[in-house]
């Protein structure tokens, strides 16, 4: 979410970072409607919104390995890891102790033995649920000298042997191996599939790829299709036989989400590309940029609308959770615009 190494915008990768927050909002706004019955109207309506959004980060990944693996791009060691990567750690450890302060306010819990407790789980990684992405971006950072010197060297066909070894062992095995018969596996080959942390190095290389030959709008549409069908069916079908909610469909890492992301990628991307220059464009562009602020900031509002109620398990899932999002977005989005006049602040910690 944070790009600073691009020399000159692409509107059509600010399509796709604006798409990807705001399906995160959606997509953290509809889990308070997992809940209800399984199969009922207000289920079905809200696992449907989740699904349309599972690969929300997984295209954050994809626009880090467009915007930074393209060898016009300059990157050097210095510059990764003075700025890019520094500006991660401090904001992540800034916003991580923001959530401890603001839960341990709100339990009326605050103390300093309680303060002291906050500083040493920040400091361990233990923090608020959705800075895992923060913990995996960093390590595709770290990455990024090795992929960028590898996307250089590969020819088209090098790269498509990549994809292919990721999408088997980082995508279709994981999401496979829960099931019989390769459950059976024995622990050496149970160890084959490569863990979610370094898999997403891999979207970052599928972003690379379609950004540089983009897909027709036909095929982003079929494997968006197809992606869905894959999150929602089987979760639908194992969550009845189940009685309660099954997620494992919905990993970022899974088949169906991958098919989604590309498929939305594509679209989204195309789509932003053939954007005439105005206000439209302005937009896109702004709402990219605030992007990584929105993502730091909004489950504070999240925790907030809980607090009065205001979620999709106590309204009709197919209007809140859109509704909900939309009001989170603005909300996050005002807090950027503070935040972003602030010196020092809109440099280190958005």
């Amino acid at each position: 979410m944070n790009e600073q190494s691009a020399p000159a915008r692409s509107v059509g990768i600010d399509m796709v970072k604006a798409a990807a927050i705001f399906g995160v909002l959606l997509l953290h706004t509809s889990t308070y409607g997992y809940g209800g019955q399984i199969l009922s109207l207000q289920w079905t309506a809200a696992v449907l919104w989740g699904c349309a959004v599972r690969p929300s980060v997984p295209l954050f990944f994809m626009c880090s390995g467009a915007l930074l693996l393209p060898a016009e791009k300059s990157l050097p060691l210095r510059r990764l890891w003075g700025r890019n990567i520094l500006k991660i750690v401090v904001a992540m450890l800034f916003w991580a102790m923001f959530y401890k302060v603001f839960h341990l306010l709100a339990s009326g819990a605050l103390s300093g033995a309680a303060l002291w407790q906050a500083v040493k789980e920040v400091l361990v990684f233990n923090q608020e649920f959705h800075f895992y992405f923060l913990h995996i971006i960093l390590l595709v950072y770290a990455f990024l000298p090795v992929t960028r010197a590898f996307v250089q060297q590969a020819d088209a066909r090098l790269l498509r042997y990549a994809l292919a070894l990721w999408f088997v062992l980082g995508i279709l095995f994981p999401t496979l191996l829960p099931f019989w018969p390769f459950r059976l596996l024995n622990a050496i080959a149970g160890m084959w599939p490569i863990r979610q942390s370094f898999a997403a190095i891999g979207y970052g290389l599928l972003g690379y790829v379609l950004a540089r030959r983009t897909p027709s709008y036909r095929i982003g549409a079929l494997s968006a299709l197809a992606g869905y069908l894959l999150i929602f069916v089987p979760t639908a079908l194992l969550s009845w036989r189940k009685g309660s909610i099954e997620t494992h469909f919905f990993e970022g890492m899974g088949v169906g989400a991958c098919l989604l992301g590309a498929g939305l990628f594509t679209l989204l991307y195309r789509l932003g590309e053939t954007l005439p220059a105005g206000r439209a464009a302005a937009a896109v562009t702004r709402l990219s940029k605030a992007s990584f602020c929105i993502y730091l900031v909004h489950v504070v509002f999240l925790n907030v609308f809980e607090h009065f109620g205001l979620t999709a398990a106590n309204y009709p899932a197919v209007l809140a959770v859109p509704v909900l999002a939309a009001a989170n977005l603005l909300l996050s989005f005002l807090v950027w615009l503070i935040l972003s006049r602030i010196p020092v602040v809109n440099r280190w910690l958005i």
